[in-house]
């Protein structure tokens, strides 16, 4: 499949679902992106933003396929999920973390890299890296899909021996957080990333 450049593609019979907090689907329509680039080999990126108002201070809500590439580990299947907690500190509502990470990192077979996850939060928040996990719904056939990585959580870099690698494009599965303190262990929120690395 290929997009048309600016154009809204949409994605057949996916919803983004109610999972904890909340019920049905949170999207009234099959979810649907604006068309940024298409990849050759690897299909079209794209994004949108999405505004929901919860009826309730916390919920978790996923998104999951069946579309990846040939992978090198891992199935096709996907999902990601978001977990949210309302909560306001100061007169306002915390914010989410955020990421512009690349879709895909080229890599070189035999080399050691340190991948570094580009993160923010406007709140100022300590924000945390860590693998996605599927007991918690959130990677479905990629969790833990890529070997020989290392993911440092406080730092969210990523440190890789590609030494005794198949080659192939691996998908990287993680929830960034952010918590109000250093010293805390529940996060306020929690965002998805899935990103290639082809080795």
């Amino acid at each position: 499949y290929t997009c048309s450049l600016g154009s809204l593609a949409s994605v057949e019979n996916s919803y983004l679902v109610c999972r904890i907090g909340c019920s049905g689907s949170i999207t009234d329509a099959a979810m649907s992106f604006h068309c940024y680039d298409n990849i050759p080999d690897l299909g079209e990126t794209g994004g949108r933003d999405y505004t929901y108002n919860p009826p309730v201070s916390s919920f978790e809500a996923s998104f999951a396929g069946n579309a990846w590439i040939s992978l090198a580990t891992g199935s096709r299947g996907w999902e990601v999920r978001i977990k949210y907690r309302h909560i306001i500190r100061s007169g306002k509502m915390n914010s989410s973390p955020v990421t512009a990470m690349a879709e895909v990192v080229g890599v070189q077979y035999g080399c050691s890299y340190l991948i570094k996850i580009p993160v923010a939060d406007y709140d100022g928040d300590d924000v945390r890296c860590r693998w996605a996990s599927r007991d918690s719904g959130e990677c479905s056939g990629v969790c833990q899909s890529f070997p020989g990585a290392y993911l440092d959580e406080r730092t969210c870099e990523l440190e890789y021996n590609s030494v005794g690698q198949n080659t192939g494009y691996y998908v990287v599965a993680i929830q960034i957080e952010d918590f109000a303190y250093s010293t805390d262990t529940v996060p306020l929120s929690s965002i998805p990333l899935q990103f290639l690395v082809n080795v």
